[in-house]
């Protein structure tokens, strides 16, 4: 079986927050099994250097795939309609006792978001990934992880955060997918009128980009 090993770059290693990070990923990915997940394997460590071992995804990243435009629009709907419910079942995990986990990925982006040449959508690198009552995401070194433009404001702020930071998050990927622009100064990008998009597409996208990308939470 072909697999893929994860590791830090070399320039990296011994950097005890970073391998904590990648241990974290390690052990909350070997407890996910859905079929829009990456799935992890294993943890483990040679000569010192920790490793992840996962499965390998024959395709690539959105973020590559899409770099010669964004695609029509049912594969783009497809694509989010995908990551949606790897979210889903995220934000549904429960501890043995039916305790909610409230795990929120963080850095729903098209990095983030791997497309197999079978077909496969699959929602990649919970490296960042936090339970509800952790009060922020930034490393010792202060640096934010992850692709701004997706990010929740509560996210990029250092706030404590809950699953509809990601709803933000797939609100801005749905938008990109659909208009090819990044979005800035969390504003939504304009209707993309004309032939891409019909006019009940544009009512929809209209109403679930706002409601998905309001800067308050609540």
């Amino acid at each position: 079986k072909r697999i893929a090993i994860k590791m830090l770059q070399e320039q990296h290693r011994g950097d005890a927050e970073l391998e904590r990070l990648l241990i974290e990923e390690a052990k909350l990915g070997a407890q996910l099994s859905h079929r829009n997940l990456l799935s992890v394997q294993d943890l483990g460590a040679d000569d010192g250097v920790y490793f992840v071992r996962m499965d390998l995804v024959d395709g690539g990243d959105l973020d590559a795939l899409c770099r010669p435009g964004v695609p029509d629009v049912p594969l783009a709907l497809l694509i989010a309609e995908e990551v949606a419910l790897a979210l889903m079942y995220v934000h549904s995990l429960a501890d043995p006792e039916g305790r909610p986990l409230g795990l929120v990925h963080r850095d729903v982006s098209p990095s983030n978001v791997l497309l197999s040449k079978d077909g496969n959508v699959l929602l990649a690198d919970f490296g960042i990934a936090r339970e509800l009552s952790s009060e922020t995401n930034v490393t010792e070194t202060h640096e934010v992880v992850g692709s701004l433009y997706f990010r929740a404001p509560e996210v990029l702020q250092g706030y404590s955060v809950d699953e509809r930071a990601d709803v933000y998050s797939l609100g801005r990927l749905l938008e990109w997918l659909l208009t090819g622009q990044l979005p800035r100064n969390h504003l939504p990008a304009p209707v993309p009128r004309g032939d891409r998009l019909s006019d009940d597409l544009c009512e929809a996208y209209d109403r679930i980009i706002k409601r998905a990308t309001e800067s308050v939470p609540d």
